[in-house]
C-alpha cells in the first residue's frame, strides 16, 4: 500500500567509500553504528552500498568491491552513483569524501582538516572542497572542527555545518565485575 506524499519516509543511501577499513577503524566502526541505527529506526527504506559484509540491522545491503587501488579510480563511487541511480534517495550519507553522482541531498562527516594544513593543493583537498561546497549538510564531529572548516573554508555555508560529537557506545560505562585482589604470599622479584 503506498504511502501519502505527506507521510512517505525520507530514504537514505549510506555510502561506504571509506580509503582502507585498516587505517580508518575508527571511521569505519562509526559509520557501521549509524547504519545499524538507521536500519533499526528506517528499516528497509535505509541502504548501504559497501563491500564490507557487516551486520546493518534493517538497511538493505548493496555489495561493492574494494581492492587495492579501487579508491584511486573512484569504484566505490561509481557502484554508489549506480545505486543511487535505482534506488532514488533523498539522501546520501558519505562515508568520506569523494564523488558520487546524484541529485539527492548529500552529507559529509568532516573529520578534521589536517590535510589543509599541510598540503592545500593536492588533489584529495580539492575533491574533499568540492564536497563540502556541493554538501546538502556537514556534520564536523566536534564543535573544533566545525570552526577549522570555517577557518579554512569561510565562505561556507555555516547554515549547512552542524557539528555532532561521535558518541561513546554505552558499554564503555558499563559495571565491570573486577576479581577481588589478592595477595600474594611470596612475590618475587628479579632484575
Amino acid at each position: 500500500m503506498p504511502l501519502s506524499e505527506e507521510l512517505r519516509m525520507v530514504s537514505i543511501l549510506f555510502n561506504d567509500n571509506l580509503i582502507s577499513i585498516r587505517a580508518q577503524r575508527g571511521i569505519a566502526r562509526y559509520f557501521g553504528h549509524l547504519v545499524e541505527g538507521a536500519g533499526q529506526h528506517l528499516g528497509r527504506i535505509a541502504a548501504v552500498c559497501s563491500p564490507e559484509p557487516w551486520q546493518y540491522g534493517a538497511a538493505r545491503h548493496i555489495p561493492s568491491l574494494r581492492f587495492k587501488g579501487s579508491w584511486r579510480i573512484g569504484l566505490q563511487d561509481r557502484i554508489a552513483s549506480a545505486a543511487g541511480w535505482r534506488l532514488r534517495p533523498d539522501v546520501i550519507f558519505n562515508a568520506y569524501y569523494g564523488n558520487v553522482q546524484s541529485d539527492a541531498a548529500q552529507v559529509y562527516p568532516v573529520y578534521d582538516m589536517m590535510h589543509e594544513m599541510t598540503a592545500p593543493g593536492h588533489p584529495f583537498i580539492v575533491q574533499k572542497r568540492r564536497c563540502f561546497y556541493r554538501a546538502a549538510a556537514l556534520l564536523p564531529i566536534s564543535y573544533h572542527t566545525a570552526n577549522d572548516l570555517l577557518r579554512h573554508y569561510p565562505d561556507l555555508d555555516p547554515a549547512k555545518i552542524h557539528p555532532i560529537p561521535l558518541g561513546v557506545d554505552e558499554r564503555f560505562f558499563a559495571q565491570v565485575q573486577h576479581p577481588p585482589c589478592q595477595r600474594i604470599a611470596n612475590p618475587i622479584f628479579s632484575m
